[in-house]
C-alpha cells in the first residue's frame, strides 16, 4: 500500500506534504526497465545536489537495484545551478 502523503509537491522552495486519505494502488503490469541516459559532465555535479537533496527531504530513496527503472529528465533553469528532475 502506498501513502499518497508520501509524495512531495513542489509549489515552493520546500517541498512540504500533502494532507490525504491512504489510497492502495494496484500494481499488476510487467516491470519496465529503460536504460539510463547519460548526464553530461557539465551538469552532474548540479544533477547529484538536486538528487542528495531530494534523499534528504524524504522524496526518493537509494536503492542498489530494482525491476523497475525509468530514466530521469534533467531541466537545468537558466541560473545554470539549479535542476529540475522528473
Amino acid at each position: 500500500m502506498f501513502h499518497l502523503q508520501h509524495l512531495g509537491v513542489k509549489c515552493s522552495n520546500n517541498t512540504g506534504d500533502m494532507n490525504v486519505q491512504p489510497a492502495k494502488l494496484e500494481v499488476d503490469g510487467e516491470p519496465i526497465f529503460l536504460k539510463r541516459r547519460a548526464i553530461p559532465y557539465g551538469q552532474r555535479d548540479v544533477v547529484l545536489q538536486a538528487l542528495e537533496k531530494m534523499e534528504r527531504d524524504g522524496i526518493i530513496t537509494r536503492v542498489t537495484s530494482s525491476t523497475w527503472a525509468m530514466p530521469i529528465v534533467i531541466a537545468i533553469k537558466s541560473d545554470g545551478k539549479t535542476a529540475s528532475l522528473w
